[in-house]
């Protein structure tokens, strides 16, 4: 195990300050990731002289003996630069994507109620309202949260949240609606920065296009 209170030594600026990374073990050296990854099971020389029967099972302890790869570390070197540079755009990710699945999976099961809702306002076409409701909260929300197609989806559905502050939240009158039609608007807002600044490092877009950047024979 690699010890998490040694002297860290030089600090990174893009770092300072930040709790989240703060907590996470200082950056390992090479030599720390092989240390940490590595299994190597204790011999003891005077075991050589145990009967026949013990010295089976002191031999069973190379089944446990683990080298690790300049790939594997080279793997985990990448991983920590990941998780430190790229892990809010995708916590702001599912923060938003989430709650928009649950919304149109809940529409989904509750067919008339929903339909309903959208006639009482006004609306013509409450079906094909509902079915896109649907599909941009729970289609657009996964693929939100799996950061796919980023920029084209996340400005869609602040498209329609802001539609839906318009038409169903409109009456300041009533506090609640006053409520939902900020909640909304905030949203849009987070939408629109994932809409210029993409998903981020920890998504689909960006490795289908790191893949799609890669030489043709390192696409295997």
């Amino acid at each position: 195990m690699m010890a998490h209170n040694r002297n860290p030594g030089p600090t990174l600026p893009e770092y300072d300050g930040n709790p989240l990374i703060a907590g996470l073990p200082p950056l390992p050296t090479q030599a720390e990731l092989v240390q940490a990854f590595a299994s190597r099971p204790e011999i003891d020389a005077k075991e050589r002289a145990y009967p026949g029967h013990l010295r089976k099972h002191c031999i069973m302890r190379l089944s446990r003996y683990f080298e690790p790869l300049e790939r594997q570390i080279q793997l985990a070197e990448r991983f920590s630069m990941v998780l430190r540079q790229g892990y809010l755009p995708l916590i702001g990710r599912i923060l938003i994507g989430a709650p928009f699945i649950m919304s149109g999976l809940g529409k989904l099961a509750a067919y008339q109620a929903t339909v309903g809702y959208i006639t009482s306002v006004g609306l013509p076409l409450a079906g094909l309202g509902f079915a896109i409701a649907v599909l941009m909260e729970a289609g657009g929300g996964a693929l939100l949260l799996l950061g796919y197609r980023t920029r084209l989806v996340a400005p869609l559905m602040a498209l329609f949240t802001l539609a839906t502050a318009i038409f169903f939240h409109h009456n300041f009158a009533d506090q609640n609606q006053m409520i939902h039609f900020l909640k909304n608007i905030m949203l849009v807002g987070g939408l629109l920065n994932i809409a210029y600044f993409g998903a981020g490092p920890l998504s689909l877009d960006s490795a289908l296009g790191k893949k799609a950047l890669a030489p043709a024979g390192q696409h295997a």
